[in-house]
């Protein structure tokens, strides 16, 4: 439908044809309707991630500005994993999107986020150090680009991700100085291995409640099986006997 045809629509008509359309048309109806907050909440959160699949980047950044805090959650749970691991590059490009969104929407999401997946995704991307007063600073930094809040944890990362990190960061120690520190604590003490399974633990959980298994389950639903795993399957959804069985069976006159 003609956009400007769309504008003219009262919101109950927008309602009504916005959750007609295709998810490749819902995002774009979305930010022209007259209560696009209210379209988004309206969504699933699987819709709002099919919705924001089909949006440019501009776009689906507008999109999150109007999510709530389980759709936001949702999302991360997709696009900061690969398997059972957090892409250190998806949990960044995470960030910059909340960022563009505005300081509302990233604190909405680490506020609601499980403080495992804050903390194995820093992991990911970060180094702290925390110097005893008596060391120099200077001399454990060394020429590794870093920023401090406090002039007690000091944030090592890489030069690309240096902005949006410190900003993400930044934001946290404005709003919430406990869970500023806390995190730093965690992401300092916590094991990375253990910390990114119990992450990724309460990941499975979360998406399991809407019907996404975790890869093995998944592996060994959809994997491929030999003709002799197919004939087996066959012979038990049809209540065929196994002719071997059959074999046994009968008396040899």
């Amino acid at each position: 439908m003609d956009l400007h045809e769309f504008e003219k629509l009262n919101p109950e008509e927008q309602e009504k044809l916005f959750h007609q359309s295709p998810f490749k048309e819902k995002g774009e109806l979305l930010l022209h309707a007259h209560n696009p907050l209210g379209l988004a909440h309206s969504l699933s959160q699987e819709e709002l991630y099919l919705t924001a699949k089909e949006m440019d980047r501009e776009e689906r950044t507008e999109l999150m500005r109007y999510a709530d805090g389980d759709q936001l959650i949702f999302v991360s749970d997709i696009d900061c994993w690969t398997k059972d691991r957090i892409d250190p590059a998806g949990f960044v490009l995470w960030l910059e999107t909340l960022l563009a969104a505005g300081e509302e929407c990233l604190l909405k999401w680490m506020n609601e986020i499980s403080p495992e997946i804050l903390t194995a995704g820093f992991q990911k991307v970060v180094q702290i150090l925390k110097p005893e007063r008596e060391y120099p600073v200077d001399e454990l930094l060394g020429d590794r680009p870093y920023f401090t809040l406090d002039e007690n944890y000091f944030i090592l990362v890489n030069e690309e991700n240096l902005e949006t990190i410190k900003r993400a960061i930044e934001i946290l120690y404005e709003n919430h100085r406990g869970r500023y520190v806390a995190l730093l604590e965690e992401v300092i003490s916590e094991v990375d291995d253990e910390i990114e399974e119990e992450a990724f633990q309460r990941r499975a959980i979360r998406l399991a409640e809407h019907g996404f298994p975790d890869f093995e389950t998944a592996y060994k639903i959809y994997r491929p099986i030999t003709q002799d795993e197919f004939e087996t399957l066959r012979r038990q959804s049809n209540g065929a006997a196994d002719p071997e069985e059959i074999h046994h069976r009968v008396p040899n006159y």
